[in-house]
């Protein structure tokens, strides 16, 4: 048994493909890892919108581990050619696109990944607006 997965910008661990490789182990691979690329490029991101003093925009969401106090805030910055200056600091979006891997560069000086967005839409936000 063999499971593909990715985390997302918020770091939820996100299934893309499980299977059983017994007496397929090359070819289980060789057809579960584009199968599990583009249920990745697909998968939707829900946030609210950030706006950067430098015109950039982001999406971001909360995670709490234990309590509010250690809430943390989880950011991608968007990217593409939609209009996304249409949209107002703390709207609420779901957003599907390309993750853009950031700089191998290691932590604190690394980047907010980001998204090149295919398609972008306003929604209400969740009865509960954290992650856990």
């Amino acid at each position: 048994m063999r499971i593909l997965f990715a985390f997302d910008p918020w770091r939820s661990a996100i299934l893309l493909v499980a299977g059983d490789t017994a007496g397929q182990w090359r070819t289980w691979y060789t057809e579960a890892i584009p199968l599990a690329e583009h249920r990745y490029e697909r998968y939707p991101l829900t946030g609210f919108v950030v706006r950067r003093d430098d015109g950039t925009v982001e999406l971001a969401r909360l995670t709490i581990i234990c309590c509010a106090a250690d809430a943390r805030v989880n950011r991608v910055r968007l990217r593409g050619d939609l209009p996304l200056d249409a949209f107002a600091a703390d709207t609420w979006l779901r957003v599907r696109g390309t993750l853009v891997p950031s700089p191998a560069v290691p932590a604190p000086a690394r980047s907010v990944p980001a998204l090149t967005a295919t398609s972008v839409e306003e929604i209400p936000a969740p009865a509960d607006v954290y992650e856990y």
